[in-house]
């Protein structure tokens, strides 16, 4: 994901220009950021600006960031997604514009599609996305705030990060995993720290409170995927079985040696079930399941066979498929909101007889749903 990469990107760039000011690294501040907004939008700016706050109060080095001239990077920085948005507003009038505000900012403060949760509910995620390396995670987190370290250079940056590429998302109603991607590289750098260390001590009690954590996702990951075969649209039970017994086996053998202090070896079996656990899912597992898990690319591929080249469609705003738009234009319609198009695609029982009925899925709330293409004007 782009989340992935330009805000991470940009936090990078800015902590190398604090450490040696250089025009590269500030032209990849703005650079990664202008990226950012273009294809992300707001998580690139909250996390870049936060940082950037949260520097100019804590870093010995705060007057540096005078230097990247921020009176004219951030015009800068704004100015593609201005040319983006002026130029879609020559078509649409602002039409889509203002779809992309209210579905994307507006709606996304109280959470949209059931995309809800509690504080807290990215700590519980990271559980099971950062796999094998959670369990190091709480004693990183514990030794940061333990003696004032938390005002070193390096901890107190990393701790920024946190800040602002996670613990602000915690905070909102709207939870989505990849909200909080722009994070993982600073839980990397304060998992890797611990990993360091640990090779000179032996496990202490946050340790060994995230192993009992860590043994508990593998069991029920493994319970999971064992139980997988039994729901609906799933044609093969042998990736998710085979997928359970692997996690269980290979990692419950490097939980074993974690726990005996025989780190190198407990690390590389954690390592090797998770990355097997993952092959298999996405390499068999993932081609087992029923084709409602595509119904954005089944829907537009279904409305490209009915319609002509560049015919318009309405999409309803809460069709619950927010690719679409982008799907209908990869096959060569046009996606509009004007109900006055040449097709529509509704979940609304039609009064007309339809031209095609899919079964599909809407994944932002979890339940099997019902599209209708129906002939429009």
């Amino acid at each position: 994901s782009l989340l992935l990469l330009t805000p991470p990107g940009g936090c990078l760039a800015l902590l190398r220009y604090l450490q040696t000011p250089r025009i590269r690294w500030g032209l990849g501040v703005w650079g990664f950021l202008a990226a950012g907004l273009l294809t992300k939008g707001p998580p690139a700016l909250i996390l870049l600006s936060g940082m950037m706050v949260g520097l100019a109060l804590l870093s010995p080095h705060r007057r540096r960031l005078l230097g990247l001239r921020p009176w004219i990077g951030v015009p800068v920085a704004l100015a593609p997604l201005f040319v983006w948005g002026w130029a879609t507003w020559r078509v649409d009038g602002g039409a889509f514009v203002r779809w992309m505000v209210d579905w994307y900012i507006l709606e996304r403060r109280s959470g949209v599609f059931g995309q809800r949760g509690p504080p807290g509910a990215y700590l519980l995620g990271f559980t099971l996305f950062l796999l094998p390396w959670f369990w190091i995670l709480p004693a990183a987190l514990v030794r940061s705030f333990r003696r004032g370290r938390w005002r070193r250079r390096r901890v107190h940056t990393l701790l920024l990060w946190l800040a602002w590429g996670w613990l602000f998302y915690e905070l909102i109603p709207s939870k989505l995993p990849t909200y909080t991607l722009g994070a993982y590289p600073a839980l990397a750098f304060l998992i890797a720290m611990e990993i360091r260390r640990l090779g000179r001590t032996r496990l202490a009690k946050p340790h060994r409170a995230g192993l009992v954590v860590h043994g508990l996702v593998l069991l029920g990951l493994t319970a999971a995927s064992l139980l997988a075969p039994s729901l609906p649209g799933v044609s093969n039970a042998g990736p998710f079985i085979a997928a359970g017994f692997w996690l269980l086996l290979v990692g419950g053998a490097g939980l074993v040696l974690i726990g005996r202090n025989r780190l190198q070896e407990g690390l590389g079996a954690s390592a090797a079930a998770s990355l097997g656990f993952l092959v298999i899912y996405c390499g068999w597992g993932v081609p087992a399941l029923t084709s409602r898990l595509h119904t954005t690319a089944t829907v537009a591929e279904e409305t490209r066979r009915l319609a002509p080249p560049h015919a318009t469609v309405a999409v309803p705003p809460r069709l619950g498929l927010p690719s679409l738009p982008l799907a209908l234009t990869w096959n060569g319609l046009t996606p509009v909101l004007d109900s006055l198009a040449d097709y529509r695609i509704t979940t609304e029982p039609p009064s007309q007889a339809p031209l095609s009925v899919i079964d599909g899925w809407m994944p932002d709330r979890g339940r099997a749903v019902r599209y209708w293409i129906l002939a429009g004007r």
